[in-house]
């Protein structure tokens, strides 16, 4: 099996931006935005139970998640699969060489 067949999610990445107006406060407005659709992997490293009262009985994922190197990429972005939001945390060249990204994800909500 190739790397290319264990993708088999499709992820959809997603942007805040600006649209050239600001707010009452004169901050930028933002929109979220669809960059791209890509093949992916997301798989759980671990989940524990936020003790917060602010967020209690919400469950955070620890997930890994895996692409082909996609430019422009960056941890102010996040992933849309099926409805759930993951933040990308990190983002490492899992192999050394360009193959494919290894992404630090975290589920929202």
């Amino acid at each position: 099996m190739s790397f290319d067949d264990r993708l088999r999610h499709q992820l959809t990445i997603r942007r805040n931006v600006p649209t050239g107006a600001l707010d009452d406060y004169g901050q930028p407005v933002t929109i979220e935005t669809t960059i791209t659709t890509v093949a992916g992997l997301i798989q759980p490293r671990r989940a524990r139970e936020v003790a917060l009262a602010s967020q209690a009985g919400v469950v955070l994922g620890e997930l890994a998640g895996y692409i082909r190197p996609l430019a422009g990429l960056t941890t102010h972005d996040w992933i849309v699969r099926d409805g759930i939001r993951y933040d990308i945390l990190s983002i490492a060249d899992a192999g050394g060489i360009g193959h494919h990204w290894e992404l630090g994800l975290q589920m929202v909500g």
